[in-house]
């Protein structure tokens, strides 16, 4: 998610779940039934040492989440505003229990983490032609 350092940001997350049938090997697809996994702002967390440009810890949280759902299989978190000159983006981490977390690096050596999104704040100009953009997870 980016937006400007002024302005709180919503950073979006979206539960989904394997699908063996998908062709050709099976993939990942969104669980639009989950209507009642909980989020809490605790959930949600800052990972250290990925602060870049201007942003530091002391900037910004992960706040504005009280006791929600998902909908749809779908929810955010919504990151504070850093303030003016604050530009930068910070990795944010969505925790889980272990048997959700998955090998997100595809590395076996490593062990299986939680699912992370990136909060950039600051000015974002893109190429003039592009109308919409999204980041698509899957």
């Amino acid at each position: 998610a980016f937006g400007p350092e002024t302005r709180d940001l919503q950073v979006p997350f979206v539960a989904e779940y394997f699908s063996a049938t998908l062709p050709p090997a099976g993939g990942f697809v969104p669980n639009t039934l989950d209507q009642c996994s909980l989020l809490l702002s605790s959930y949600f967390s800052e990972v250290a040492g990925t602060y870049t440009l201007n942003l530091d810890d002391a900037d910004t949280n992960p706040g504005a989440v009280s006791a929600a759902n998902f909908l749809n299989g779908r929810g955010s978190v919504i990151m504070t505003a850093p303030g003016s000159g604050n530009d930068g983006s910070v990795d944010i981490e969505f925790s889980l229990p272990s048997h959700l977390r998955y090998d997100w690096d595809a590395n076996a050596g490593t062990a299986d983490t939680s699912p992370v999104n990136t909060a950039s704040f600051g000015s974002y100009r893109g190429n003039d032609r592009v109308i919409y953009r999204r980041e698509v997870l899957q």
